[in-house]
């Protein structure tokens, strides 16, 4: 059982005798969330970033680039989640927030212009799936196969590879019309509801234990 097509691809390549072997791509179900009413965190237009603040998650390039994006542009780049002890302090127009509780994470995402995925190694990307749950687009890192395919089926949001490509998606996502972005919106939350519902995910590992149970576990192909 794989998380995404990607991995399934990975393994696959590294072990091609996998390939004769039954298998199916679950991956998990996104729990519904919730997004009240509220009022923004900020007054200004910002990006958001939520997971680990460390240089595994490629986020010490998202600050650098978005340093040079944001100049002559009233804009903000909000961090959530804990920094390495030793991190440098953040610089002018980021903010971080530090852990905070589900609740206030939500706030965070439903008010933001989007979600900024800078990592090149993700085996599924819970919160690229709960963005586009929440109906927020996501600018991720094409350097990963995961990401990449997340982008390219839902078609709601935008990849990049290099810097130049990184300041023309912030700068796809902020011209979007209402309707633009309303549109991509709905293609995110459709494109989590037939991929990752609970339902489904449960309903394919019912049918491996079925396929086990009554074959038996396939034999060792090597």
């Amino acid at each position: 059982m794989y998380n995404s097509p990607a991995e399934k691809e990975l393994v696959e390549d590294v072990w091609p005798q996998s390939r004769r072997i039954a298998s199916d791509i679950a991956g998990v179900g996104i729990e519904p969330a919730e997004f009240p009413p509220s009022e923004s965190p900020l007054s200004q237009p910002y990006f958001i970033y939520i997971g680990r603040i460390d240089r595994s998650k490629n986020v010490h390039e998202l600050e650098e680039w978005f340093a040079r994006y944001r100049e002559g542009r009233d804009i903000k780049l909000v961090l959530v989640g804990k920094a390495e002890e030793d991190w440098p302090a953040p610089g002018p127009g980021v903010i971080r927030t530090g852990f905070v509780s589900d609740e206030e994470k939500n706030r965070w995402l439903a008010h933001a212009q989007g979600l900024i995925i800078p990592s090149k190694h993700e085996s599924l990307s819970l919160v690229t799936l709960e963005a586009m749950q929440a109906g927020i687009p996501v600018i991720a890192r094409g350097d990963s196969k995961v990401l990449e395919d997340h982008i390219r089926l839902s078609r709601a949001g935008r990849s990049y590879r290099t810097e130049e490509e990184f300041r023309r998606a912030l700068d796809d996502i902020l011209r979007l019309s209402p309707r633009e972005r309303e549109d991509m919106a709905a293609r995110g939350r459709r494109y989590v509801a037939e991929r990752y519902r609970w339902d489904r995910i449960i309903d394919k590992f019912e049918r491996a234990f079925e396929l086990i149970l009554n074959e038996g576990a396939p034999s060792d192909p090597a």
